[in-house]
């Protein structure tokens, strides 16, 4: 799997205009910050990523077997 880069600043700047909240506002930074994480853990559990790894530890059995 591609290794996760860190957000940078003009990646929050991106999330919160798309989501339009006023940059001004340091809750709107620290949110657009957690929508990038979030956004950044649904693209890490997007079926189509995980077409060629195990769906989780519990079911390694069952992947190999």
């Amino acid at each position: 799997m591609e290794e996760q880069k860190p957000l940078t600043a003009a990646d929050l700047v991106a999330v919160a205009r798309l989501c339009r909240l006023p940059l001004a506002d340091a809750r709107a930074a620290a949110l657009a910050s957690e929508l990038g994480n979030i956004l950044a853990l649904m693209d890490v559990l997007d079926p189509e990523n995980l077409a060629d790894e195990p769906p989780a530890i519990g079911y390694r059995a069952q992947w190999e077997g």
